[in-house]
């Protein structure tokens, strides 16, 4: 808590709270002074003044278009860390909120809106970087080779030699039908933890990160492997991001984005699902490699209640 007593003079601090949730290394805080509060978070890193400024950039754009995030008050770097101060709401995780699968379901469908707000800007800075379709690609598959061929993951148990190449193959053909997809300004991280509702079930984003310039279906990345799962794991989580889905996508004209995305998820997840998961798997494989590979077209069922 060193870092964030320096930001403040020590005599007008009356609390510091730290909250541990999300990933170790970025700290947060609540910090509460004579005057008012803040929420305080503090990345591993020291980021460049070009990523500062979009960081910037990215909240007032989102102030001036009325995407509902909590404002950001300064940015500064210290001890090669990063600090994020932000103005202090009394807000709810919607993860730990509970509510009807059809709540979640239309608060995804709320936040579709707003994501496709963001998509509408074109204003954006030089700096914002395209995302590598390619070497994102080329990337998991050397992960999904190196997780399978470790005999210690088990892998080999529920996937064959066939069923990889395949899925490799698979994931290729995927990333040559969506390389010349449009890309814009996205969230990136579309997910219950993300999202903050008040008393009054008012709700904003949180997690806005200045990732650059990415495929629309990228939105869910760390979230569209959930739907792997038939029973009632995460269902929460599931009627969420299908409200957000059959919003933001009622044409179903990212299918091939959605499909890649959850390949990608799901190389992304392996050492957590099979370290947790196992069990599950082996019990539901049949079902997890129908929709790796869209037997059926079940994707379409799953996403989309059909």
């Amino acid at each position: 808590m060193n870092e964030i007593k320096e930001l403040l003079l020590p005599d007008n601090i009356l609390s510091i709270k730290e909250i541990k949730e999300g990933y170790e290394e970025r700290k947060k805080y609540i910090v509460e002074t004579r005057n008012e509060k803040f929420f305080i978070k503090v990345l591993p890193n020291k980021e460049s003044i070009d990523e500062i400024e979009k960081r910037k950039w990215i909240y007032k754009i989102y102030e001036e278009k009325n995407i509902p995030v909590i404002p950001i008050i300064n940015i500064l770097v210290r001890d090669n860390k990063t600090i994020l101060i932000y103005k202090y709401y009394e807000y709810k995780n919607l993860k730990d909120s509970s509510l009807t699968l059809e709540q979640y379901e239309d608060y995804g469908k709320k936040v579709a809106i707003e994501v496709k707000k963001m998509n509408e800007i074109k204003n954006y800075p030089d700096s914002f970087k395209t995302f590598d379709l390619k070497s994102h690609c080329d990337k998991y598959i050397e992960r999904l080779k190196k997780f399978y061929l470790n005999p210690k993951n088990k892998m080999n148990n529920l996937f064959s030699d066939n069923d990889i190449n395949n899925l490799i193959l698979r994931f290729k053909n995927l990333c040559s039908d969506i390389k010349n997809d449009a890309v814009m300004l996205n969230h990136n991280d579309i997910k219950i933890a993300n999202i903050m509702i008040d008393e009054n079930n008012n709700f904003c984003l949180v997690d806005i990160d200045p990732i650059g310039l990415t495929y629309r279906g990228y939105n869910i990345i760390y979230s569209i492997y959930t739907f792997l799962y038939n029973n009632s794991l995460k269902e929460n989580e599931k009627a969420f991001l299908k409200g957000f889905i059959k919003k933001y996508d009622p044409s179903k004209s990212l299918m091939k984005e959605w499909e890649y995305f959850i390949i990608s998820d799901f190389i992304n997840e392996l050492e957590r699902l099979f370290n947790l998961y196992y069990k599950y798997l082996e019990n539901n494989i049949s079902f997890v490699k129908e929709a790796l590979f869209n037997k059926n077209n079940i994707l379409v069922n799953i996403l989309y209640d059909e």
